[in-house]
């Protein structure tokens, strides 16, 4: 399969990822993405993190993906991460409509030890405990069990006795930092 192809299969599960994602997680070089739309800002992936900023090249099918939030694209690009941090084949990865008002997860993958489906929430720190505990509530009536992503160590740390599965996800570990 060529790199284009996969490069587009990526962007259609995940809706966006940076273009160093794509090359480490799949081996697609930036040089295939001609003609997608792109856009680089300086975000901070951790949230009350102040001191980590990094610049990051954002990839899409559509421009208008691009337009959101930074916080929204940090969002998905860490719940992006999750996917291949798990082992979860791209094929059986399914990224959900969400939003943080809502109490759906943010993707949701086929058991792969059985019957059964398992949410997906990434968290770059902004969730309240009582937020999570609400969602965690509204997962485990609808899914088997949840993996919760975290950006920091310090977060998995805060979360350990809420949340039963966790895993950190840095998916700015090959961005540039910047400051």
């Amino acid at each position: 399969m060529s790199s284009r192809i996969v490069a587009l299969e990526v962007l259609a599960r995940h809706k966006v990822v940076t273009v160093r994602q794509l090359d480490r997680l799949y081996g697609v070089p930036a040089r295939v993405l001609t003609g997608l739309p792109r856009r680089t800002l300086t975000v901070s992936p951790v949230h009350m993190r102040n001191s980590l900023y990094v610049d990051a090249s954002f990839v899409a099918l559509r421009m208008c993906t691009l337009d959101q939030r930074h916080g929204t694209l940090t969002h998905l690009v860490g719940t992006a991460e999750m996917q291949p941090a798990l082992g979860i084949p791209l094929d059986r990865w399914r990224a959900l409509p969400t939003g943080w008002r809502t109490n759906r997860p943010d993707a949701e993958y086929d058991d792969p030890g059985g019957p059964g489906v398992i949410a997906a929430e990434y968290d770059s720190g902004t969730y309240t405990r009582a937020k999570i505990a609400e969602k965690l509530h509204c997962f485990n009536l609808a899914y088997t069990t949840t993996v919760w992503g975290v950006g920091s160590a310090v977060r998995r740390g805060h979360l350990e006795e809420l949340v039963p599965r966790i895993i950190e996800v840095h998916w700015w570990a090959s961005e540039r930092r910047n400051g």
